[in-house]
């Protein structure tokens, strides 16, 4: 996936891909998850969902160089852009965004 350096763009992106894969549907819980990916260097987006009685699936979404600034402020305009929860798997306290 390509990174952008625009934190307004990247966010845009990554609120459009999760629009273009989140399915209304009844008894199904839906999150953003951001991996770091410390071997790569880039931070990795996906949209993961459950249904009851269901693995989790997930699609990625977008993947961003990582720089905590940028991080930071494509975190908070996907917080504006959609209502839902963000999970955050392989960071220290010190790197998450301040909630």
């Amino acid at each position: 996936m390509k990174h952008h350096s625009d934190p307004a763009a990247a966010a845009q992106l990554i609120i459009q891909r999760i629009y273009d894969h989140f399915d209304h549907h009844f008894n199904v819980q839906y999150q953003i998850l951001v991996v770091n990916d410390v071997f790569n260097q880039q931070y990795n987006w996906f949209l993961e969902w459950q249904r009851p009685g269901h693995r989790a699936r997930s699609v990625p979404l977008h993947s961003l160089p990582a720089t905590s600034s940028l991080f930071f402020q494509v975190v908070n305009l996907v917080k504006q852009g959609v209502g839902m929860t963000i999970t955050y798997r392989g960071f220290d306290r010190k790197q998450l965004p301040k909630c």
